[in-house]
């Protein structure tokens, strides 16, 4: 089983609570070429939608369980992870390892990511404004790290 290691921008972030499809997930996002090659090459669909041409080319990363942030020192963004926490705002970077599973009834296949981490951290802000709230990027969440 092939790992790939991708760069990407990070989108709509359901890392420490489920989306409305009972999952936590991520986008990720304005993948390379290169990327998407390697993606397909064992036969990941790379997803585009021309509605959100912000996002590029993409895939969705799904689970059961959550989704576990480390920044670039290899620390777990504790955070993230608090009630209330820190919430992973669209355009966020990451670097990620993807590898993929196999559906149950042999008719599909998905991404299944194995390691994620956050290089440069831009907050959510649910009032819609952008302010210096907190840490911005993986360096600086590594100084207020515990």
């Amino acid at each position: 089983m092939d790992n790939i290691v991708l760069n990407a921008d990070i989108y709509w972030a359901f890392l420490n609570h489920k989306n409305m499809n009972d999952k936590y997930s991520v986008d990720l996002c304005n993948l390379s070429d290169a990327a998407c090659e390697k993606l397909k090459s064992v036969g990941l669909n790379v997803n585009d939608n021309d509605k959100q041409p912000e996002k590029g080319k993409f895939i969705t990363c799904k689970s059961d369980y959550p989704l576990i942030a480390f920044n670039s020192a290899g620390d777990k963004i504790d955070e993230i992870y608090q009630d209330d926490g820190l919430k992973v705002g669209n355009g966020s970077k990451a670097r990620a390892m993807i590898t993929y599973y196999d559906w149950r009834n042999n008719k599909g296949r998905s991404p299944k990511m194995l390691k994620f981490f956050i290089t440069d951290l831009i907050p959510y802000e649910s009032s819609g404004e952008s302010g210096d709230k907190g840490p911005a990027t993986a360096m600086e969440l590594e100084e207020v790290a515990l």
